[in-house]
């Protein structure tokens, strides 16, 4: 099999694109209101300048900055990870999920100074926290990463 560095990888950056697109396409359509996709599915642009389900949400600069280099940090650890699991020959599909998701929301974070959320799922008195399409790819690729550490551990 061909090595290619994870940063080469063209799921990486088809992931981080579709991301910064549908980002971009939400902070022009949903500017005003809402965009209704279907009864438990809204498009509703929101900021989040915090982590999952906006914790650790804070205005202020300082915790902003604190924040987003802690998120860089794990960003570069898992990065330099990613690549010493692919020269070993492992796969690493799970890792790049996590780091397109985790790049994409990081350059939002720096270039917007929070991440555009705008998918909502709601139904009846029901709400899952607004999300983005890198979020989708993060919470896919932790659970790939898990269930390889399951696959290794019992076998």
């Amino acid at each position: 099999m061909l090595y290619r560095p994870w940063y080469f990888d063209p799921r990486f950056w088809l992931i981080f694109f579709i991301d910064m697109t549908t980002k971009q396409w939400a902070l022009s359509a949903c500017k005003s209101s809402c965009v209704l996709v279907h009864d438990w599915v809204t498009f509703r642009l929101t900021f989040n300048r915090g982590i999952s389900w906006s914790l650790f949400s804070t205005d202020s600069s300082f915790g902003f900055f604190v924040l987003s280099t802690f998120i860089f940090l794990i960003l570069a650890f898992l990065a330099k990870y990613t690549f010493d699991e692919q020269r070993s020959g492992k796969d690493v599909t799970g890792n790049i999920l996590v780091l397109a998701g985790g790049f994409a929301n990081f350059a939002d974070r720096i270039s917007s100074g929070a991440v555009v959320d705008f998918i909502a799922v709601a139904h009846g008195s029901w709400a899952f926290p607004v999300f983005n399409v890198a979020d989708v790819a993060v919470t896919a690729g932790i659970a790939m990463m898990f269930y390889a550490v399951l696959q290794e551990v019992h076998s």
